[in-house]
């Protein structure tokens, strides 16, 4: 691992660990870190996404909760798995319609839609 991307690494910890001017750590800020990392390191976006889902079912936020399981959704694209990405993107629309968050069901169906057709389902795709 090179010296650029364990300090990358450090930075973040740091930042996590103690937040700046306290400003806390929050879901929505996780989500952030997680997008920032997804094709330089989609590994890595993933456990921030999780760290946010995580906080997102502490703190009873279904918004970021929704967001962060429709990105897992993309890592799992990313990195080809459209198995598990499907499996995300049937969990955010879960919240997503049970929530009435629209942009969030848009966003959700398109990528399933996506997802399913890459594996060839053209029927499902359209559905």
């Amino acid at each position: 691992m090179n010296a650029k991307i364990i300090l990358t690494f450090v930075s973040i910890a740091a930042t996590l660990t103690f937040p700046i001017h306290g400003s806390p750590v929050n879901g929505d800020s996780l989500s952030k870190l997680a997008q920032a990392l997804l094709f330089s390191n989609p590994d890595s976006a993933g456990y921030f996404a999780k760290m946010a889902i995580a906080h997102a079912k502490t703190e009873n936020d279904p918004l970021v909760h929704a967001r962060s399981l429709h990105f897992l959704g993309i890592v799992s694209t990313v990195k080809g798995d459209m198995d598990s990405a499907k499996t995300y993107y049937l969990e955010s629309l879960a919240i997503s319609e049970r929530e009435g968050f629209e942009d969030m069901m848009s966003k959700t169906y398109n990528n399933l839609g996506l997802a399913h057709h890459e594996q060839g389902d053209l029927e499902a795709a359209l559905n």
